[in-house]
């Protein structure tokens, strides 16, 4: 039999869970670059530092908010007005809203935290061309189709090293991987 898989690691699952494949194909997932295109236009004044992902455990907006609070902490002991242009949006619904508002509460942060919600897949690209960075600190993940979608608009990308994320990131060459 045959079987495609978007990625190595999931090759590598397809073998744990006992399948003797022989004929295994690795097609990555793509994108329309025509629609993920870089952004032009008006630069914003703030540092913008997004994510679309599901508001759930898995996904690590905890992480997220927990690390975009030490960032700003910090440059906020050096430079008050650049660590007041630093804002976070993240994108997407989910079971962890409420949590994760009290987590940006408890952080000190919540100010220059947007929650958007979940938006239709043809706004995603739009949504995109207004962050400075994308970030994704996933716990898991078979293969990064947001980050190949953020990379499509010349996004700097940083990300967690887990699952297939590191299949579409080359770390220091176009995104950066984070242990």
């Amino acid at each position: 039999s045959n079987i495609i898989c978007t990625s190595m690691i999931t090759v590598d699952y397809v073998k744990s869970i006992g399948r003797n494949v022989n004929n295994i194909s690795v097609i990555p997932i793509g994108v329309d670059t025509e629609v993920f295109a870089s952004k032009k236009g008006a630069v914003s004044p703030n540092i913008v530092i997004g994510t679309v992902k599901t508001l759930e455990t898995i996904y690590g907006i905890d992480v997220l908010i927990k690390s975009f609070a030490i960032v700003k902490n910090r440059i906020k002991q050096s430079d008050n007005t650049s660590a007041d242009k630093l804002k976070l949006i993240i994108v997407g619904g989910g079971s962890q809203l409420s949590e994760l508002t009290d987590l940006a509460t408890k952080c000190g942060v919540l100010d220059s935290v947007q929650f958007v919600g979940q938006i239709p897949n043809r706004d995603v690209p739009n949504m995109l061309r207004s962050f400075n960075i994308f970030v994704a600190m996933s716990r898991n993940e078979s293969f990064g189709v947001a980050i190949v979608e953020a990379s499509a608009c010349e996004l700097p990308v940083v990300t967690s090293n887990v699952g297939g994320l590191p299949e579409v990131v080359i770390n220091n060459e176009t995104g950066y991987l984070i242990n």
